[in-house]
């Protein structure tokens, strides 16, 4: 959100100590990009040739997955998701720059 957080400040933090939530993703996929400062992308694994890299062309192939393997999908995403939220560190970090990076009313 632009008009509540400053996206370069953000960036700027995530080069200093704040790298460390970068570092909790199994991988970054795209970094920096405009506003997205790290995002991990299709990276799920069901025991197929597309594990890992379900890329533009395998979308239809992880939508198969998903619904015939809901269960095995949701897993993943919760455990990505987990991975954040029950981290106290992580957490505290995340909140800390949040508060570090907040557009200043005038």
């Amino acid at each position: 959100d632009t008009t509540t957080f400053n996206s370069a400040k953000i960036s700027e933090l995530l080069k200093t100590d704040y790298s460390l939530l970068l570092a909790a993703f199994d991988r970054v996929d795209r970094q920096f990009e405009h506003n997205t400062k790290a995002m991990e992308s299709r990276n799920y694994s069901f025991g197929s040739p597309y594990d890992f890299n379900f890329d533009n062309s395998q979308v239809d192939k992880l939508a198969w997955f998903a619904g015939n393997e809901t269960q095995n999908f949701a897993d993943q995403i919760i455990k990505k998701v987990e991975r954040f939220r029950k981290d106290e560190n992580l957490t505290k970090m995340l909140y800390q720059l949040n508060e570090r990076a907040k557009v200043q009313a005038e």
